[in-house]
């Protein structure tokens, strides 16, 4: 037997101050422990290892508790200890020995809080005094967090089958320690490119498996799944790709015709959508609309065009598409219908019934061969003549449905040129006459009968007057200076330019070397040295022309030099174009008509544009679009050296590609299509006659020979470029638009 005394108190009465001892033999501390105070004084009695001395839980959240204990009297501090004694109720430590923490060694009070522990967990909390430098007794309890989301996903996701509709899914449980609880169900989500993701939810009775159905077979499908408790539910586990197996496929998309002939249509279509495999083929089928026993197929059909052979003229026929894939056929699109057309003939009796000062009304008859049937007439008219005799080549286009057709917003008093053209499904047909008419001119209201007041007359009287003297007075001037100047001119050896710049305006030039014009020198009329007035909008000062001594090109009858114009204080490279000194008539003549043909165009990309012009002392320049890479011809010629020398050195270097090649034939086949629609013939395209820009970029120029007619029937003897001109133009001496290529 053993004891020792203990200090403490006693609040009851000095009649307690009995000693008791601690009997250590028997199993535990099974006796009371008196703590004396003072030898002489006994305050308190304290009871130790009692039921009422706790630790209890008084708080707790997933990811920790707060714990308190019963005081011990006379404790100085004490130890709080904690140790995980069962992991997310799927992992047990009791059966080992714990590993405890230490939450404080010299906690303060009655109260600790833990944190960073796992959700849904069970710990096991020991508490003990410390009564003057000695621990008493330990105290332990157990608590359990509470529970939360999930924060681990799903493992081991593994796509378990797949047919033409469905994928099977198969998953394990989260990792222990991240389940946060119990795990009271599954949230899914499969995805694939262009569709909304389907969403879905299964029950832990389920397990942890799904069937996906209703999806698109030959598709690949993303799919990830999530754990969910009663608390929440945790994040996704990371995708997992499978596919759908191949079906039979859809129906073909689009098919539609794309262009036909007078024994062939040729069709076109777009994959299915979706394909449901990999397409192999398509058939196509066809037969005579009405006449369902004469169905043909073409099959094994590569690509997405077709071209159906061996169709009779002007017959209906009705046209299906089927795709194919590894697993069989599939439907056939809805049929379409087609004819086999040919261009349809000229309208019949084009004329006109009605016409005022802005409008004409036109008439006709329909095709006597539509060659299919006709879905409306192009109208094509422009401007042949105009009071003020300002050329204008530009053809506007109307679309009718048929006859009458009445064309507004006209000039009055102006020569008008109409065409007309029926349209069937695929093909605009020819002209067969053109109709050439007049709008009325600008009716002149008249004074109303009778004798107009005397101070009216005087007025009359005198402005006539006045206007009879200052004309007077301008033509002795003109005269005194024409006759001055030709005085002059005779005695100046380059005075034949001035006169021949100045008669170029309207009529035939004479040159020094043009033998005609020495013998009828004294029949010459000049006028005034201006541009004409079809020309003034292009016409600048001489001050805003600058010329360079480099000879960029040179003509039959004319050169060009490198310079500039000077346009609303802004100067532009130009390339300055005028006559030779040997010119001849002839060659000034032509010289005035491509000037006149190039004023008339619109601009356009592929045209070479002709930005301004001036006389200067008797001479007419002409300032065009500068083009540094020169004519089309010599480029290649030269391109054709670097190339040979690349091909020599082996490095592969080629300055020119096909894609260049294709660019050139389609700039100049945009800039002869903007010729047409003008109507302007050219009659002289060939390679030299095709400038290149700083990008390349081809324009066609050279008007020389250029006719601002649809048909042109050559009289003279000019001199043509045999070798690339169409027959009708060799043989019979006319060139149309069609000519040119």
């Amino acid at each position: 037997m053993s004891w020792r005394l203990c200090r403490g108190s006693l609040e009851a009465s000095l009649l307690l101050a009995i000693v008791f001892f601690l009997h250590e033999e028997r199993n535990g501390y099974q006796w009371w422990r008196v703590d004396l105070v003072d030898a002489y004084c006994l305050t308190r009695v304290t009871i130790v290892n009692r039921d009422d001395y706790y630790v209890m839980q008084t708080d707790v959240d997933p990811n920790g508790m707060t714990v308190s204990w019963s005081t011990v009297p006379c404790a100085d501090h004490y130890s709080v200890q904690y140790a995980l004694t069962n992991r997310d109720r799927c992992e047990n430590f009791y059966m080992y020995f714990p590993t405890y923490s230490s939450r404080c060694s010299m906690c303060q009070g009655s109260t600790t809080t833990i944190t960073s522990l796992t959700p849904n967990s069970q710990y096991a909390v020991r508490v003990k005094a410390s009564v003057y430098g000695a621990y008493g007794p330990t105290k332990s309890a157990r608590f359990t967090t509470a529970a939360s989301a999930p924060t681990g996903p799903p493992t081991i996701v593994t796509p378990e089958s797949q047919a033409q509709s469905s994928l099977a899914f198969s998953w394990s449980l989260p990792a222990c320690g991240s389940r946060g609880g119990v795990i009271t169900g599954y949230v899914y989500r499969l995805s694939t490119s262009g569709a909304a993701p389907v969403t879905g939810q299964t029950t832990a009775g389920s397990g942890g498996a799904v069937t996906i159905a209703g999806l698109t077979p030959y598709t690949s499908y993303s799919f990830q799944v999530a754990a969910r408790t009663n608390d929440g539910t945790g994040p996704y586990s990371v995708a997992v790709t499978s596919r759908t197996q191949e079906a039979v496929p859809t129906v073909p998309r689009n098919v539609h015709v794309q262009s036909t002939d007078n024994a062939s249509v040729s069709l076109s279509w777009s994959e299915p959508d979706p394909p449901n495999g990999r397409i192999t083929h398509y058939n196509v089928r066809y037969w005579r609309s009405g006449d369902m026993g004469t169905k043909k197929t073409d099959p094994n059909v590569m690509g997405l065009m077709h071209r159906v052979t061996g169709l009779e003229s002007d017959v209906t026929y009705l046209f299906a598409v089927q795709a194919v894939t590894s697993v069989g056929s599939g439907p056939w699109s809805e049929p379409i219908e087609a004819t086999p057309t040919r261009v349809p003939g000229p309208v019949g009796n084009l004329n006109f019934t009605e016409r005022t000062e802005t409008s004409i009304t036109l008439v006709w008859d329909p095709p006597l061969q539509p060659r299919g049937a006709i879905t409306g007439y192009i109208v094509e008219y422009r401007i042949l003549e105009r009071p003020d005799d300002q050329p204008d080549f530009t053809a506007e286009t109307k679309e009718a449905q048929n006859s009458p057709f009445t064309i507004t917003n006209l000039e009055p008093g102006t020569k008008y040129e109409f065409r007309v053209l029926a349209k069937n499904e695929m093909f605009t047909g020819t002209e067969h006459r053109v109709l050439e008419v007049y709008t009325k001119p600008m009716t002149v209201l008249k004074a109303e009968d009778g004798i107009p007041p005397a101070s009216v007359n005087g007025s009359i009287i005198a402005v006539a007057t006045l206007g009879a003297i200052f004309f007077g007075l301008v033509l002795i001037i003109v005269i005194g200076r024409v006759v001055w100047r030709r005085r002059t001119h005779q005695n100046d050896p380059n005075s034949s330019l001035v006169s021949r710049a100045i008669e170029m305006v309207d009529r035939p030039t004479t040159c020094e070397n043009d033998p005609q014009s020495a013998a009828n020198t004294d029949n010459e009329i000049y006028e005034d040295i201006l541009l004409p007035a079809w020309a003034t909008k292009l016409e600048i000062e001489w001050d805003d022309l600058i010329i360079d001594d480099e000879i960029l090109g040179k003509g039959n009858f004319g050169e060009v030099r490198a310079g500039g114009v000077r346009i609303g204080g802004q100067v532009t490279k130009a390339a300055i174009k005028s006559l030779k000194d040997s010119c001849t008539s002839d060659a000034a003549m032509h010289f005035n008509a491509e000037f006149q043909t190039m004023a008339g165009i619109k601009p356009h990309p592929n045209i070479v544009r002709l930005l301004a012009a001036c006389f200067h002392e008797g001479i007419l320049y002409a300032a065009l679009e500068f083009l540094p890479n020169g004519n089309l011809r010599d480029y290649l010629r030269s391109i054709r050296l670097k190339q040979k020398g690349a091909g020599d050195s082996n490095d592969g270097a080629s300055p020119l590609t096909s894609s260049n090649l294709l660019k050139f034939g389609r700039d100049v086949a945009n800039g002869m299509v903007h010729l047409s629609k003008t109507g302007i013939i050219h009659r002289d395209l060939a390679a030299r006659n095709i400038l290149l820009s700083e990008d390349l970029t081809a324009k066609v120029s050279d008007f020389g020979l250029s006719r601002g007619e649809d048909i042109y029937v050559q009289k003279s003897s000019t001199r043509n470029p045999v070798r690339w001109l169409a027959i009708e133009s060799l043989t019979c001496s006319v060139y149309k638009s069609k000519s040119d290529v």
